[in-house]
């Protein structure tokens, strides 16, 4: 029977900067149980493993060891942390896995878990330059620090379904799985696996109805709020006239959108 092989990408910046260091042990009982392993370690943000071509010509399986701060998006499978991750490389435990493809001004990014527009990606945009070294305490401290700043995007867009949106909001979230920064369970109904993503909005909020609904995040129950809306897409353009922050799976790259498109099933995932 072949080895298993893979590459196994390290953020440096993850976990506070420790997890290049973390990974080593387990990287090695991955070698020790047959799995060959070439390491690449990322120079920055959008330096990651999707380009168009391997998306839609190579059937990728993605193995997770979350070392990081979040870890948001394997909470959607498991809360047992890397050695879990480490067990389901080595039985080969996979299940199928929707990419969202963003095209942009200048090219295209692929996001597994979310993108987002508004409030999160000025807040992770914060806690990514500042704040990382705390943790999820760090998210929590850069929402009240951008409460304080608080300023609504203007992105006009429109659905495959022909619904249009010309008014400013608070916050756009394009999601294919369910928490955010952690245990923020931002998109509580998403499914990674049903050729859709969820699109959270938050209309024009104060600062003050901003900061009673946050802690609602962590139990999903902010998509009672008036002001807070929920629906599937499959496709989704943007109407751009100049760049802007956006958060894309936990980083936060200046881009000017165009569209962003659903894969179903592109990658398989290893849970």
């Amino acid at each position: 029977m072949p080895r298993a092989r893979f590459l196994a990408v390290l953020n440096p910046a993850a976990g506070g900067g420790r997890c290049e260091r973390r990974a080593a042990p387990y990287l090695e009982k991955l070698r020790q149980a047959g799995v060959e392993i070439e390491v690449r370690t990322t120079e920055g943000p959008g330096h990651g493993i999707f380009s168009a071509s391997n998306v839609d010509t190579k059937r990728v399986g993605i193995g997770f060891i979350p070392l990081g701060t979040g870890n948001s998006f394997v909470r959607d499978f498991h809360s047992d942390g890397a050695a879990y991750g480490l067990q389901s490389i080595i039985a080969g435990r996979r299940r199928p896995c929707d990419v969202m493809r963003l095209t942009h001004g200048t090219g295209v990014v692929h996001a597994l878990g979310i993108v987002a527009f508004g409030f999160p990606a000025h807040v992770a945009a914060l806690v990514n330059r500042r704040l990382k070294p705390l943790g999820e305490i760090g998210y929590a401290l850069g929402v009240l620090a951008k409460l304080a700043l608080l300023r609504h995007t203007h992105l006009p867009y429109q659905t495959e379904t022909g619904a249009a949106h010309t008014e400013p909001f608070t916050l756009l979230c394009i999601c294919n799985n369910r928490y955010v920064g952690g245990r923020m369970k931002m998109a509580p109904n998403a499914d990674i696996a049903d050729g859709e993503a969820d699109m959270i909005r938050a209309e024009k909020v104060g600062r003050l109805d901003l900061l009673r609904t946050f802690p609602r995040i962590f139990a999903g129950t902010h998509l009672t709020h008036p002001a807070v809306s929920e629906s599937r897409i499959q496709r989704v353009d943007f109407e751009a006239d100049a760049e802007l922050e956006i958060m894309i799976d936990g980083e936060v790259l200046t881009l000017q959108p165009r569209s962003i498109k659903v894969l179903p099933s592109a990658v398989d995932v290893f849970v």
